[in-house]
């Protein structure tokens, strides 16, 4: 309506779309961390280990976000080997995966980058998401993973969230026996680390 009164060229119309979709998306992930952070404070979460193929579920997650990764014009690299895989729950592996995506997306300016990598080292499977949009000061990084004291930061597009999504990430990963850890430099980019123990063939 607004266009054919002329209130709204097709240009507008598309980049209201585009910012429109972005918050959707967001806001779908903020009810989704809000449940699944419910379900584990009532131990509703019991992870069934097995072994996950990690690149399969990047690339459901990459598809799955497509449309904000268009609307701010990232890239998004998976630079793991297709073969490579881990010991975690399916579900609870998801969930760490498009968090922690939908957090660079969320943080990472028009026209970044994101990559995502996997490393074997000491026993250890790192898979590791790393960004180069505005980065975290240091003083919230050390409150980052403590409930009621990670304060919601506005995104590059104005995205909101509640501070659940990256406190959830970490108790799942803890949760499976794994240790999540950041790195991180405000103006320089953000790193996360998800460490597992390595699959050991007998």
């Amino acid at each position: 309506m607004l266009i054919k009164w002329g209130a709204l060229s097709q240009s507008e119309f598309a980049e209201l779309t585009n910012r429109l979709n972005i918050q959707l998306i967001n806001v779908s992930n903020i009810l989704d961390n809000a449940i699944n952070w419910a379900m584990s404070q009532m131990e509703g979460l019991k992870p069934k280990v097995i072994k996950l193929n990690v690149s399969e579920i990047i690339e459901e997650k990459i598809v799955t976000l497509l449309s904000t990764q268009r609307a701010k014009q990232i890239k998004i690299q998976n630079q793991v080997s297709p073969i490579a895989e881990v010991i975690f729950d399916k579900n609870n592996f998801q969930i760490v995966t498009n968090n922690l995506l939908q957090n660079a997306l969320k943080f990472t300016n028009f026209g970044g980058n994101i990559v995502f990598n996997l490393i074997n080292e000491n026993n250890l499977v790192i898979v590791s998401i790393s960004d180069d949009g505005v980065g975290i000061a240091e003083d919230k990084l050390k409150t980052l993973f403590e409930l009621g004291k990670n304060d919601s930061t506005l995104g590059t597009s104005k995205e909101q969230g509640t501070g659940l999504g990256l406190l959830l990430v970490k108790e799942l990963v803890e949760l499976n026996g794994g240790k999540l850890s950041i790195e991180s430099k405000l103006g320089h980019g953000t790193t996360f680390y998800i460490k597992c123990p390595a699959i050991i063939d007998v």
